[in-house]
């Protein structure tokens, strides 16, 4: 949603204090992998939850090496589609580059990890061998002749030598490795089995490294073992009526700041919000922002009558909320919000749901 409905992380504790329990052992002497995975419907604040979380950890100089990466829903038909953004992110590789170029660049970027304790050669045939399996095709490399077509080879070397540029990556900076997956659900199988198979590999000698997994429910119905793989799990569960509560104040807070809004009325909104949003807070957020594009909410300028000691932003209400006037459900909130767009911003977003990013 717009940033001028966004609201504070209510209701989520627990769930704080788990991933604060998972940052400790990444820390602690010993450390080896962790995999935390976070399952909730959408809307529900998976990220909301992970945002919060990284912000509460914020330190200079950074205390971990970050990398994210999002599994795409057009990617999940592409094997091993997520560990090429994965080591894309890594290595800041852009993905606009000429095959030739990217080939290139990615040797460039890789093969220096890999030649610590080995020949320069061998290295560059490690990076060859893990580029092609990512999808660079590399079959013209003399690295390649003679198992070029042996695809169980390939895979074999090219993800022992991915673990160990993860590995190497976390070591040359002295740091824990956080590897934060975000819709995982969209994940490519192979990838995933990598994911499974990361702890084994990091095994002797282990890099601390924490991997945290967002997910929609039914990856464990998808991914054969990873119901089984050993894991920390979160569940986030709608908000309870109290949290649903707390949620709507910070939300409407702007409104109330207004002197001459009418209270009944904002309770009224509020009731409604907490009654339609069903414990979802994205939900929540959406409805406001609905609301605001209809225009029967209306933001004001900084010099707008507002009550006082109010710095926040303020917002009048335009009159009593009609719930007919309001979607039922997510997906009828933001077909509201997609209806009230110019036709040619429309156009553009129907394009882009068709050709993807």
């Amino acid at each position: 949603s717009s940033d001028v409905c966004s609201s504070d992380l209510v209701g989520r504790d627990g769930a704080l204090a788990q991933l604060d329990a998972a940052w400790q052992a990444l820390r602690a002497p010993g450390a080896g992998t962790r995999l935390v995975s976070v399952v909730a419907e959408a809307g529900l604040g998976k990220a909301r939850l992970l945002q919060h979380w990284q912000d509460s950890l914020h330190s200079d100089p950074p205390q971990a090496l970050w990398l994210r990466v999002r599994a795409r829903p057009q990617a999940e038909r592409l094997p091993f589609s997520l560990l090429h953004d994965l080591v894309c992110e890594a290595l800041n590789l852009p993905d606009s580059d000429s095959p030739a170029t990217a080939r290139d660049r990615f040797t460039a970027a890789v093969a220096p990890y890999l030649a610590d304790d080995t020949d320069s050669s061998t290295a560059e045939a490690d990076t060859h061998v893990l580029g092609h399996l990512l999808g660079l095709n590399f079959s013209d490399s003399p690295h390649l002749r003679g198992i070029a077509q042996q695809g169980g080879q390939i895979r074999q070397r090219a993800l022992s030598t991915l673990a160990e540029l993860l590995i190497r990556l976390g070591r040359q900076q002295g740091l824990p490795l956080v590897l934060l997956l975000d819709d995982l659900h969209w994940a490519d199988t192979a990838s995933l089995g990598f994911i499974q198979s990361l702890p084994d590999r990091n095994a002797s000698a282990p890099q601390p490294m924490l991997m945290l997994a967002l997910a929609r429910p039914g990856l464990d119905e998808r991914q054969p073992g990873w119901a089984t793989t050993e894991h920390d799990r979160i569940h986030l569960q709608a908000l309870s009526l109290e949290a649903s509560k707390a949620l709507a104040d910070g939300l409407l807070a702007p409104l109330r700041a207004v002197a001459d809004n009418d209270a009944v009325a904002v309770a009224s909104l509020h009731q409604l919000l907490v009654d339609r949003a069903g414990g979802n807070p994205f939900f929540m957020e959406e409805l406001l922002q609905t609301l605001i594009a209809q225009g029967s909410i209306q933001p004001l300028a900084a010099e707008a009558d507002t009550a006082p000691g109010n710095t926040g932003p303020r917002w009048r209400l335009q009159g009593p909320i009609n719930p007919a006037s309001l979607p039922t459900t997510l997906n009828g909130v933001l077909q509201a919000q997609l209806d009230v767009l110019p036709a040619a911003q429309r156009l553009a977003l129907q394009q882009a749901a068709v050709v993807g990013p």
